[in-house]
């Protein structure tokens, strides 16, 4: 009897069926006549969403989020649509929330936020973040790659050599891995331990540019300057 609440079962089924555009029109309509429709509010929202409209997506989210701060889906939508809007504070809140409310892969969205905080030129908050996904069972080489990368860049060696070794413990055969290792000790002046991980790196590929390349300053540093031309 209430046609609103029919309004809303075929915005939601054009939803399902990826008709975004009339599923937003459908809530829309909704929305005028009762503005705090919770059904109504997360349809449209999360229609907007997907045609792009991430102004609206956002306003009617927000609004829903209150009916549902629990909502694992709406809290990662409304990370996603604040990040589009250049929030990225208000993005990592929301991305936090679903982490802590159980969204699975935690993995997309500690990267997401190291992201984030890396704009927002937070590296304290960006490393903290870094140590939870490096410890996360899906976690993959590439991880393990931009975040020692990332602590060599702010001088965090202690973070980059602890990283180095979690890394190699579980990807021992990857070349890169072995490259930043060795050049983490070249920083640290550990010259011979730089040595041997640099020419581990190159036995596995010997076209490996990083390892070529602190291999040639460690050869300039000890003088040895044909070797460091080739």
């Amino acid at each position: 009897s209430d046609f609103h609440y029919r309004n809303a079962l075929v915005a939601g089924l054009l939803l399902a069926n990826k008709d975004f555009k009339a599923a937003a029109l459908v809530s829309e309509e909704i929305l005028k006549k009762r503005p705090w429709y919770r059904s109504a509010l997360k349809l449209a929202g999360f229609s907007e969403f997907e045609l792009g409209d991430y102004k609206k997506a956002n306003e009617n989210l927000q609004k829903y989020y209150q009916f549902d701060p629990k909502d694992i889906k709406a809290s990662y939508i409304l990370g996603i649509v604040n990040y589009e809007l250049g929030d990225y504070v208000t993005s990592n809140l929301y991305f936090n929330t679903a982490v802590m409310n159980g969204y699975q892969p935690k993995t997309e969205l500690e990267r997401r936020m190291i992201y984030n905080y890396f704009v927002l030129d937070d590296h304290k908050s960006m490393f903290k973040v870094f140590r939870y996904l490096l410890d996360e069972a899906d976690v993959n080489i590439d991880d393990y790659i931009i975040a020692i990368y990332t602590a060599i860049e702010k001088r965090e060696l202690s973070k980059a050599s602890l990283w180095c070794e979690k890394g190699l413990q579980r990807f021992p055969d990857a070349e890169n891995l072995l490259a930043l290792q060795g050049w983490v000790y070249q920083i640290k002046w550990e010259e011979w331990n730089s040595k041997a991980s640099l020419n581990k790196a190159l036995a596995i590929n010997p076209r490996n540019v990083i390892a070529l390349l602190r291999t040639g300053i460690w050869h300039f540093m000890n003088q040895e300057y044909d070797e460091a031309k080739l």
